[in-house]
């Protein structure tokens, strides 16, 4: 399996070690979220687990991203609508034929 990057460190923070231990957890709530519930946009994952958090819409589709490099989900050709009016990828755990 890829191992991808799991915080991308853009602001040139230095000490990161707190940081990508939380990107990781997010991506492991993420994967675990889709594994119970199923299909998924970047929007109704946001809305569903952290609308009331301080967590930015930007982190779910960087958790999405890192998630699909390591194959443990797939984008899917399927699109909704999302919060702002643009379509997006439904996302689903990879599906074992």
């Amino acid at each position: 399996m890829k191992e991808s990057i799991s915080y991308h460190n853009t602001t040139r923070e230095k000490k990161t070690k707190k940081l990508k231990d939380k990107a990781i957890s997010q991506q492991d709530q993420i994967h675990l979220f889709l594994t119970l519930y199923g299909k998924k946009t970047a929007s109704e994952l946001w809305t569903e687990l952290y609308k009331n958090t301080n967590t930015p819409l930007t982190s779910v589709r960087r958790a999405l991203s890192n998630l699909a490099y390591e194959e443990r989900v797939e984008k899917l050709a399927e699109k909704k609508i999302g919060m702002f009016g643009r379509p997006e990828h439904y996302y689903s755990l990879i599906s074992t034929k």
